[in-house]
């Protein structure tokens, strides 16, 4: 545990977000599955690229994917592709995490795939002893849209193809029009008609030996946002940040304007500060596209001493920890209610108050902790600094001393 304090002592600050994990991850299952021809620059330096790296050039049997749903995920469409006999453990968290979605569909295709504990969660075993096979393959994307990006992202290494039909609401949608536009711009041939995707065969042909630069993360901006919206004067410079973004949390640019906070673009760089025009902030609020930004934003709510209603959470319950009740327990320190009822979450913070010394658990999640530490502005507070943040966010202590946050351990 550590005191982080705020010495509001800096007006600007240059900061390098690190690279898009959710590309970069995508882009390395495309490279080592169809032996693509792109060189990868600005790669991830996540915890979760690094295992990822890690486990596709490993040639043993039984992997640990660790508290990683991305990895999991990706890799259990990943070797039943390729046929080979992998054992997938994993944390205790990622125990709780479901992936039966992914292996129903999978087992459709011809996958042998065994439970080794509870039946549709982790840990699992794929027996490389079946070739996949094409059809269409029905799947619902409303717990995780991981389990169509990655079934999307073996659909060409079938022998016609793949088809799959998405009857439900799709959740953090974005994420998979990510996965099509990185599929689309390195050769695949993908279209849509109504429910249905159609994945075509890979044809080596269109691989393009070419150079890819990883976009830095917009989901780590948020964190900045929040950080300027609560000092008096602060200005952050994110460098190489473009506007022009394939990654759905770039849409904070836009809600950060109901916060009273201008993103907007410097060149090569972007520009996080106050706005001349006054705050106007929502009372109710959908996160269902962007949940990752909901951890910050419903800090930044209830900072904003308001009551609001929050949608669209339903999946922060199945991430690395339960969002959703962390934030609902960390938030009453600060004499904030918020509340669930048939589906629907009610923030009261009226009453708002970071008392002196408050300590707050971080639930061993890297945007729990990354949500909750700027609450330092507002008063010195205790929080865990060590090593949850390199999941998606390595050199954030780093980046908060220097924009004048003080953390003594």
């Amino acid at each position: 545990m550590a005191i982080v304090n705020f010495k509001n002592n800096i007006e600007n600050v240059s900061i390098k977000l690190p690279a898009s994990k959710s590309i970069y991850n995508r882009l390395l299952i495309l490279k080592y599955l169809y032996n693509l021809k792109f060189e990868l620059k600005n790669p991830s330096n996540t915890d979760d690229s690094i295992l990822l790296t890690r486990l596709l050039n490993s040639e043993k049997t039984y992997l640990n994917c660790k508290n990683a749903g991305t990895v999991i995920r990706f890799l259990t469409a990943y070797f039943a592709a390729k046929g080979e006999s992998k054992t997938l453990f994993c944390s205790v968290r990622m125990k709780k995490r479901p992936i039966g979605e992914l292996v129903n569909a999978l087992r459709e295709l011809g996958a042998d795939i065994e439970y080794l504990k509870n039946e549709g969660f982790p840990p699992i075993k794929i027996n490389g002893n079946k070739k996949l096979h094409s059809k269409q393959v029905e799947i619902k994307a409303n717990e995780s849209s991981q389990f169509l990006s990655a079934l999307l992202m073996i659909g060409p290494a079938l022998p016609n193809g793949l088809n799959i039909k998405v009857p439900d609401k799709i959740m953090s949608k974005p994420y998979i029009d990510m996965t099509l536009t990185l599929m689309k711009q390195n050769g695949f041939e993908i279209f849509q008609k109504g429910e249905i995707i159609e994945v075509s065969k890979f044809k080596p042909e269109n691989s393009k030996a070419t150079t890819i630069v990883t976009e830095p993360d917009w989901s780590a901006a948020v964190f900045w946002v929040e950080i300027v919206f609560f000092a008096k004067n602060l200005k952050v410079v994110l460098k190489n940040q473009n506007l022009n973004s394939i990654q759905g949390d770039s849409v904070i640019v836009q809600l950060a304007l109901h916060f009273g906070i201008l993103v907007r673009k410097s060149g090569k760089n972007i520009i996080i500060s106050k706005s001349k025009k006054n705050a106007d902030i929502k009372t109710d609020w959908d996160f269902k596209n962007y949940p990752d930004l909901a951890p910050a934003l419903i800090v930044m709510l209830a900072a904003s001493k308001t009551k609001a209603t929050v949608r669209g959470i339903e999946t922060l319950k199945i991430k690395e920890s339960d969002r959703s009740n962390a934030l609902k327990n960390e938030l009453k320190k600060c004499n904030v209610i918020f509340t669930e009822e048939n589906g629907y979450w009610t923030l009261d913070a009226t009453k708002f108050k970071v008392k002196k010394y408050t300590a707050f658990k971080n639930y061993y999640d890297h945007r729990i902790a990354m949500a909750l530490a700027p609450l330092a502005i507002f008063n010195k507070i205790v929080i865990s600094t060590g090593k949850v943040c390199k999941k998606s966010y390595p050199d954030y202590w780093k980046h908060l001393e220097k924009a004048g946050f003080e953390i003594i351990n």
